[in-house]
């Protein structure tokens, strides 16, 4: 898994000193901590990705990407060129440009972290301080930290300060996950909170709601998530339905041995509602 991972990043640190010195390099753990991720995107710029690796997909580089085929081993280099092979042109030309001497200096922090066998990570779910990144050793070793890179925009706080604090949220894309979820549980209703765990889409939906904007810092929690109808999902504003999401996705983790919240609203009919105001909010 170290080699996978340093490759990835190896790879976006060949791309910043060869052309693409406006590249950022985004390393962070996914919101169920099963997996190390890295994107790349313009520096300043984070929804604007323009490449997406999981450990999930450990030594298929591309899976993420644009589902093309590289060998494990590849070089760095030759990943580099892989991934920019697809990426479009106006893309690259946001990332286009010389290093700075700034960014040079946090490349090469970057490079003792990984010959000591450290994983830099900028967040997982309950980051609370963004001024320093983690450099988690996989192999036991007391982990350490150090410097995001120069022009790092951290969770919740790109654009204006309204937008920070209420994040436009991917309403398509996350009734997707949801409709998902809810199709797997009609092939297999019966499930308990261990079992729910395993079902098609559960997965898919604690690791995605992130991306789409219903979880993650600079959203605030529903305290009466719980008491939340069917009905009041099916008219709520769009920051209450965040907060309602962000909210039970935190009830599941705080009780990871026996999580209901998420097997309770697929039983009682709020995930249904909450996918139908979704589908109606994102055809507006």
């Amino acid at each position: 898994m170290f080699w996978d991972c340093e490759n990835v990043l190896r790879a976006g640190i060949w791309l910043v000193r060869n052309g693409y010195g406006k590249l950022a390099l985004l390393p962070y753990l996914s919101p169920s901590g099963c997996y190390w991720r890295c994107e790349f995107h313009p520096i300043g710029q984070p929804r604007k990705t323009l490449y997406r690796y999981s450990t999930g997909s450990a030594g298929k580089y591309l899976q993420d990407h644009h589902g093309g085929r590289v060998r494990r081993s590849i070089s760095p280099k030759g990943l580099a060129l892989a991934i920019m092979r697809s990426v479009p042109d106006e893309s690259k030309a946001l990332c286009a440009g010389d290093v700075s001497p700034e960014t040079e200096s946090w490349l090469e922090q970057v490079e003792r972290a990984l010959s000591l066998q450290w994983i830099p990570q900028a967040f997982h779910e309950y980051t609370d301080d963004f001024s320093r990144w983690d450099l988690v050793s996989l192999h036991g070793a007391p982990s350490s930290s150090i410097d995001p890179q120069p022009g790092y925009v951290a969770p919740g706080t790109e654009g204006t300060e309204s937008s920070a604090l209420h994040p436009r949220p991917d309403t398509a894309g996350m009734a997707r996950l949801v409709a998902a979820l809810l199709a797997s549980h009609g092939r297999q209703p019966r499930q308990t909170p261990e079992s729910v765990k395993s079902l098609d889409g559960y997965a898919e939906l604690v690791d995605g709601a992130a991306g789409c904007g219903f979880t993650g810092p600079g959203i605030d929690l529903d305290e009466r998530f719980a008491e939340r109808s069917a009905e009041w999902l099916q008219t709520a504003e769009m920051g209450g339905l965040q907060r309602w999401v962000h909210s039970i996705l935190r009830a599941e983790r705080w009780n990871s041995e026996w999580p209901t919240a998420i097997l309770d609203a697929l039983q009682d009919g709020r995930l249904q509602a909450l996918a139908d105001r979704l589908r109606a909010a994102s055809h507006r």
